[in-house]
């Protein structure tokens, strides 16, 4: 798949370009730093807290607007998540199988989160789409049918680490 539009970075001269354009980046930068407040407490579980919180939201909507428009194929709910994930909520292009075979991994090219950790803190020792796994989770279930507590998504790979893109492994339960 290819990306909807390239980014652009310098993170020395604070520049942040797409297709040629400059950007201002949006509510992932509150989320990040509210992510990164919110992990590094050690009162409470930040990483399941979001998770389960974004979960929650995401699958409380995709179900709303499956039920809505009346949309049982998992081709099209897949696609429609897809859409949600790149045109509403704006957090990135998600690339998710409408079938999880016996290896499923979804990808997402431009994560927002992996790209707003590399600008504000550079390269990160571990994955940071912390709201994507919470989001992947709630879609994957929605599209399959299947209950949030039976679906476990973890990032595998991130662009915050240095890697291509984010990589997520979906286990069912």
């Amino acid at each position: 798949m290819q990306p909807i539009a390239q980014l652009d970075t310098d993170r020395q001269k604070g520049k942040i370009e797409i297709k040629g354009e400059k950007h201002v980046y949006h509510c992932n930068f509150f989320n990040v730093f509210w992510q990164r407040t919110i992990e590094r407490t050690k009162a409470v579980e930040g990483k399941r807290i979001i998770r389960e919180a974004v979960r929650d939201h995401v699958s409380s909507t995709l179900k709303d607007i499956y039920a809505d428009h009346g949309i049982e194929d998992a081709e099209e709910r897949a696609s429609i998540a897809e859409d949600y994930f790149r045109n509403v909520a704006a957090m990135g292009q998600p690339d998710i199988p409408a079938w999880f075979g016996d290896q499923p991994e979804i990808a997402v090219e431009n994560s927002h989160f992996a790209n707003t950790w590399l600008e504000l803190f550079g390269e990160q020792e571990e994955p940071k789409c912390t709201y994507w796994e919470g989001a992947l989770t709630a879609a994957v279930a929605a599209i399959t049918g299947e209950d949030c507590e039976s679906v476990q998504v973890n990032e595998a790979f991130c662009r915050a680490q240095g890697d291509e893109e984010c990589r997520f492994e979906v286990n069912f339960r």
